[in-house]
């Protein structure tokens, strides 16, 4: 602490006046505790995050000048931990990739863009386009406009994987579908099916996962994971420390509480069906996530 008797040169007076500003501002700036809808079952012991309530601090203006500007993110200024986080998923700050900065604007809150972020997008096939554009987390793309292969190429395109693919009630093609399309890009070894449906009905759905090697363990590298719409979140994917990128369901439809407060959390859900469901006039009554569907 300062004593009366320090001596301060003008240098000195002027950078302890913008520390006790900017303590002075912190202090006063509200916070709001928000209650996550995993209610933090998904984070393991001692993460921050496991007691299933997140502190929120509003931002000010100049939070918001820092997280927009590109000056900031390349020197990594005061936003080390983001930064790092944001190279996770989509690598160093280039003019080429700033359209999957963009892509993440949910996940990181980010608002503004430089008008170059347009260039970088363009680069990106249309259906890409759409979903780097999307305002909302739950967007539904229609199987009347577009195919599963443009779907999954997109999600490659846009580095979204590993991801969740919640399977509906045609299990079974759905599941040799997708697999046929991402057999060619992603390891067998790297792919999960963590459900199985009862042997007098569906025998070809399990014999199915056996035959192609999808009966693999979920690992930290797991590409693709596969559950049912139909039943409860997989208890050991939930106390693993797997995490996806994104979420695709083969229906749009409203799933159990179980499922849908797990995947609410993603910054991108994708629903792939002919006509959107009313599962988007909802809100979820924990979160208050707003999940309307925006139309790709």
């Amino acid at each position: 602490m300062a004593k009366v008797t320090d001596r301060y040169d003008d240098k000195n007076l002027i950078n302890l006046a913008k520390e006790k500003y900017v303590e002075k501002k912190k202090s006063s700036i509200p916070t709001e505790l928000v209650q996550l809808p995993s209610q933090g079952k998904i984070y393991p012991k001692g993460h921050v995050l496991r007691s299933g309530v997140i502190e929120i601090r509003h931002m000010t203006a100049y939070d918001e000048d820092i997280l927009t500007n590109l000056s900031y993110i390349r020197e990594a200024i005061v936003l080390d931990k983001l930064i790092e986080s944001i190279t996770d998923h989509v690598g160093e700050l280039t003019q080429d990739n700033l359209a999957l900065f963009r892509d993440r604007s949910i996940l990181y809150g980010l608002d503004y863009f430089d008008p170059n972020v347009l260039d970088s997008i363009k680069q990106f096939t249309p259906l890409s386009q759409n979903i780097i554009k999307r305002k909302n987390p739950n967007v539904f793309v229609s199987k009347n406009k577009w195919t599963l292969d443009n779907v999954f190429y997109s999600i490659k395109e846009l580095n979204r994987f590993p991801i969740l693919i919640v399977l509906g009630n045609d299990a079974y093609d759905e599941l040799v579908t997708c697999n046929n399309i991402t057999r060619n890009f992603v390891d067998r070894n790297k792919i999960s099916v963590m459900f199985r449906l009862d042997n007098k009905d569906n025998k070809n759905f399990n014999d199915y996962i056996k035959k192609n090697g999808l009966n693999n363990s979920v690992a930290k590298d797991t590409e693709i994971v596969y559950i049912s719409s139909n039943k409860k979140y997989p208890k050991p994917l939930m106390s693993s420390d797997w995490r996806f990128k994104s979420c695709l369901y083969l229906q749009s439809q409203y799933n159990s509480h179980k499922i849908d407060s797990i995947t609410n959390e993603s910054d991108l859900e994708i629903h792939y069906d002919t006509v959107p469901s009313q599962y988007g006039t909802f809100r979820h009554s924990r979160s208050r996530r707003h999940l309307m569907i925006e139309e790709m």
